[in-house]
């Protein structure tokens, strides 16, 4: 699958060779990249992560979003795997909504060329026969190109992108006694405000819903208990790609968060533990 990438680039030259100071121009270049086109049997599923979803079946762009009518529902998203990497389509979506069809080349195309030609308007100078080119970072530009468009395959009339593993992380909302709640859910990032122990990766589902517990339990959250782990699953059909180890990749999150924690498991209500995490940010 061939694109043309249109970018642009900033030539620096001399007007002539009575100048001395450099002036700056912007040009355009076309970049071709091909993006690989795999088969079935070279580009297994890994993962599907069965999630509940805002899904908008035929949705081709966001005004269909806004005039048609969508589900929340479970929906399964299968994650392929090509050379070691991971994969997952691209489809077209607003927001949290998504739609069951993929995104077009054209959008592909336009999304590669969005790092570049997004360039600052210059105040050029006149270029002419007698100007004299010193520089310009077309080649830069080319790479990040090549780079962005690394990191997409062509599968099944669809653009597959690049994405990371999904793992399981434990998130607590609100002071606790059931104001907010604590939730399972299911991402593919590390969130430098939430701890590592709050982290496991597809094998440890059933540790994660333990541990979820645990933490509603000291909270307060009894009414997160019954339902934490319900509504979310990471379905492992290639368990040698499981890479994800929060002890060693990931740091303690929040210090302060962290410490708001602890005052609202101490604390035996929403109103003590609002009062003791308003003194320790006073603090």
């Amino acid at each position: 699958m061939r694109l043309n990438v249109v970018y642009f680039y900033v030539k620096k030259f001399l007007p002539s060779k009575r100048h001395r100071k450099l002036r700056e121009k912007q040009e355009w270049g076309i970049c071709p990249v091909d993006i690989k086109e795999v088969s079935e049997c070279e580009f297994p599923v890994a993962f599907i992560v069965h999630d509940y979803a805002s899904v908008y079946e035929d949705a081709e762009n966001y005004r269909d979003f806004e005039d048609k009518k969508g589900d929340y529902r479970p929906f399964a998203e299968e994650i392929r795997t090509f050379g070691g990497r991971l994969f997952k389509m691209v489809r077209v979506t607003y927001g949290a909504a998504i739609s069951l069809i993929p995104l077009s080349k054209k959008e592909i195309q336009r999304e590669l060329e969005r790092d570049v030609r997004e360039q600052c308007m210059l105040h050029e100078e006149p270029f002419s026969a007698t100007s004299i080119v010193v520089s310009d970072n077309s080649c830069e530009q080319e790479n990040k190109v090549r780079v962005k468009a690394g990191k997409y395959l062509y599968f099944n009339n669809a653009f597959w992108q690049e994405c990371n593993e999904p793992r399981y992380v434990i998130n607590t909302f609100g002071l606790g006694h059931n104001h907010g709640g604590t939730g399972f859910f299911v991402e593919d990032y590390y969130n430098h405000n939430i701890p590592k122990s709050n982290y496991f990766n597809a094998l440890q589902r059933e540790e994660a819903i333990a541990y979820g517990k645990a933490v509603a339990k000291a909270r307060g959250d009894t009414e997160s208990i019954p339902q934490l782990g319900e509504n979310c699953n990471i379905e492992v059909l290639m368990p040698e790609l499981v890479k994800v180890d929060p002890n060693k990749q990931h740091g303690n999150g929040c210090e302060y968060l962290n410490d708001c924690e602890e005052l609202i498991r101490a604390s035996g209500s929403i109103g003590e533990a609002g009062i003791l995490c308003l003194i320790k940010a006073f603090k």
